[in-house]
């Protein structure tokens, strides 16, 4: 392909003749205006490019000048022969083929004749490109594509608004609203009547209508969809005993129609005989196992502690490695004869085990072994004990002396040990549990700690954490009602004495529900390390029946053995005396210790 004109030398050479020209103006080197672009691009505040390739841009004393670059071509009517080329550095060259002469417009003919193009209009009329407007329509005039309005009147698009009608106007669809009261609907089944009004469709709001439960009164009623109407719903309860889930450890009530089951604490019955003080909570019943005596099992059915039935020796097992566990093949029933050799571990310093140390149903009894340790043999003067040695001697820290419990302070002086309680020691977030007390000894004492609240400081007046300074009286409060007076004890009685302002709290045994009979009535003892969550403990040793009882039928029966007199407890020595059919319950603990009649141990 030829070239018409090369412009490639003269573009730069009339770049150079600009910078010479005009490096002096800008204060620059001619070499650094080339970098720079200085004259081109800004000269004393002044943008001179123009965007035109075919001119040379340049700036005199902040005015533009444009330089046309000879045979430099922007289009191809620039060219009168062949056509411009971009990618040859906008230059005229000779066309080959028609391709080549296309200028983009659809309304001409284009051409390449004896290298050269040619453009001739298209006929008036011919179809052009649609501009997408349904209003007009598009054709070739004097070479140029033209867009001529429809006739006023012709239908153009739907808008989906039944309200107005669509039709062609001076070239745009436009919506002219329908007359007035044109039926019409609105989509809204909850209205009637539906019209059209300046172009828009409504109707009349029907009364009670409704298309969701939304539309309703909450829990009182529900949209019936096939009437499109609100209707009442049939309360699930009137009253607390139209609700009942059938659970005896949830409250059942009523509330504004609807059911509700609240957890409680109340005393039950886990329907398992060989459990006792069976209380709910998280919503179930559950209590405390039996605990029987060495070589006895709980009877699921009576609740009663039986002895062992056996045939072999492997029959028997009372889970204490202590004991001796054989099968009698006489009286088919198992024995477990206590081995207090079996309980020395050769260890010093947890004392010497000696006659008695097999005794699993003890309280302090090895879980595994049924062993008692007689415990530490070390005490003033010589309180440290040294396994290495099997001695004692006197101590040389304070770490030593440690008893384990937080509130002492445990010193070591002259070789012996001393543990001083120091009340200060005890944390004590509350104050109307009165002043913490440091007293390891105490049986209410924190096993950790090693204190103890004393309880109200107030009483009989009321105290409120809010109010109360500790060690001033004159901020403990009169009571007004009963509620002041709660002590948080299920079987007490709180009464206000409205005179005084005193509480009294006084327990009732009629507060305390007792599903067992065998045990007791029980009591409202709520100062017994042993009472339940409300308070309670059994009746025992008040026994209900002089001979056996039947936890069953809750009826008292003529023993015919001393089986039929077993009450559970390891404590007591059970007898039933053939004669007369009567049981006997012997404290069988050695002095001081006694029979727990709540925990079945010797304390």
């Amino acid at each position: 392909m030829t070239s018409f004109k090369t412009v490639g030398d003269t573009k730069l050479s009339t770049l150079l003749r600009s910078v010479s020209r005009f490096g002096t103006l800008c204060g620059v080197s001619a070499i650094l205006m080339l970098a720079t672009g200085c004259p081109f691009d800004q000269c004393n505040g002044v943008d001179c490019d123009d965007g035109d390739v075919c001119t040379t841009d340049s700036c005199s004393n902040g005015e533009c000048s444009h330089a046309a670059i000879e045979g430099c071509c922007n289009s191809d009517a620039d060219c009168t022969q062949g056509f411009c080329s971009e990618s040859e550095g906008n230059v005229c060259v000779e066309c080959l083929t028609d391709a080549q002469c296309d200028d983009g417009n659809e309304c001409t003919d284009d051409t390449c004749a004896s290298a050269t193009c040619t453009y001739t209009n298209a006929a008036d009329g011919t179809a052009c490109a649609d501009d997408g407007n349904e209003c007009t329509t598009e054709a070739c005039e004097a070479g140029a594509c033209t867009s001529t309005d429809v006739a006023d009147g012709t239908a153009c698009a739907d808008d989906g608004n039944e309200c107005t009608t669509e039709a062609c106007e001076a070239g745009a669809c436009t919506a002219t609203d329908v007359a007035d009261g044109t039926t019409c609907d609105d989509g809204d089944l909850c209205t009637e009547d539906d019209a059209c009004t300046t172009g828009a469709c409504g109707g009349t709001a029907i009364p009670d209508c409704c298309e969701t439960d939304a539309d309703c009164v909450p829990v009182l009623e529900t949209c019936n969809l096939v009437l499109n109407r609100c209707v009442a719903v049939a309360p699930d309860c009137v009253a607390d005993i139209d609700c009942d889930d059938s659970n005896d450890c949830t409250d059942n009530i009523c509330t504004d129609g609807s059911c509700s089951f609240p957890n409680n604490t109340s005393s039950c019955n886990d329907g398992n005989a060989c459990t006792t003080n069976d209380t709910c909570s998280d919503g179930a019943c559950a209590g405390t196992a039996v605990s029987c005596p060495s070589g006895q099992s709980c009877n699921s059915s009576t609740g009663n502690c039986q002895d062992l039935t056996c045939v072999t020796d492997a029959d028997c097992n009372d889970q204490a490695t202590c004991t001796a566990d054989t099968c009698n093949l006489v009286t088919g029933l198992c024995e477990f004869t206590a081995i207090d050799a079996r309980c020395n571990d050769n260890l010093f310093c947890n004392g010497t085990e000696g006659g008695g140390s097999c005794a699993p149903d003890d309280v302090d009894a090895e879980a595994v072994s049924g062993c008692v340790r007689p415990g530490n043999p070390c005490a003033n003067p010589t309180p440290v004990c040294q396994e290495s040695n099997d001695s004692c001697v006197a101590c040389t820290t304070n770490a030593q002396c440690s008893d384990g419990y937080s509130c002492t302070s445990d010193t070591c002086a002259a070789g012996s040990c001393t543990n001083t309680q120091v009340d200060s020691q005890c944390p004590d977030p509350l104050k109307c549990d009165g002043d913490d007390v440091c007293d390891p000894n105490d049986p209410a004492a924190d096993a950790t700690t090693g204190c103890y609240a004393p309880g109200n400081p107030c009483a009989p007046k009321v105290c409120k954490e809010s109010t109360y300074v500790v060690g001033d009286p004159n901020t403990c409060e009169n009571c007004t009602s009963n509620v002041d007076c709660s002590d948080g004890v299920t079987c007490t009685s709180d009464v206000c004495d409205g005179g005084t302002g005193n509480c009294t709290n006084t327990p009732d045994n009629t507060k305390c529900p007792d599903p067992l009979f065998c045990n007791g009535d029980d009591i409202c003892d709520p100062n017994d390390l042993d009472a339940d969550v409300n308070g309670c403990v059994n009746g025992l040793p008040a026994y209900p029946c002089a001979n056996a009882c039947n936890e069953n039928t809750n009826t008292c029966f003529a023993c015919t053995s001393n089986l039929d007199c077993s009450d559970g407890l390891s404590c007591t020595t059970d007898t039933c005396d053939g004669g007369s059919g009567a049981c006997t319950h012997a404290d069988n603990c050695v002095f001081p210790l006694s029979c727990n009649y709540q925990s079945g141990q010797c304390e």
